[in-house]
């Protein structure tokens, strides 16, 4: 048998329509991952294919805006991101399973003209961050 092939292919841009909210958590105040604040993301990914049938690279770069400071001490330490963020994804059938390096960082669906899903992705540094969506409410629209 060959390898498995998506149901549609997802190569090409897609943006949000309405920007999502991205909460922050961060250990920059306590001993271990609170929630600190939020921020409203626009969303841009462009999706090229990968290595294989069943791979493709993702470049999501975003606009911030709605910045929430939910809880500090003082400061949120927050430290921003700079877009682009490089992922690699799998996908199988109508799923695309997205990673940073060997780390999962989100599962979204899709038909023909939207994905949809949460991204929660961490890092650690001297102090570790958390950058999160919940409720499936990462929606984008091929473009």
């Amino acid at each position: 048998s060959g390898p498995l092939t998506p149901a549609r292919n997802i190569a090409g841009t897609w943006k949000t329509s309405i920007p999502v909210t991205v909460l922050f958590d961060t250990d920059y105040c306590t001993p271990d991952l609170s929630r600190v604040a939020s921020e409203d993301w626009d969303v841009t990914w462009v999706i090229t294919p990968g290595a294989d049938d069943n791979s493709v690279n993702v470049s999501m770069s975003f606009a911030r805006s709605n910045w929430q400071l939910i809880a500090g001490c003082p400061g949120a330490g927050v430290v921003p991101e700079v877009p682009p963020l490089e992922f690699t994804g799998n996908v199988s059938s109508t799923t695309l399973t997205l990673k940073k390096g060997l780390e999962p960082v989100g599962t979204f669906t899709f038909t023909t003209d939207i994905l949809q899903g949460d991204l929660d992705y961490q890092w650690c540094m001297i102090y570790c961050q958390r950058e999160y969506t919940t409720g499936r409410t990462l929606i984008l629209r091929r473009r």
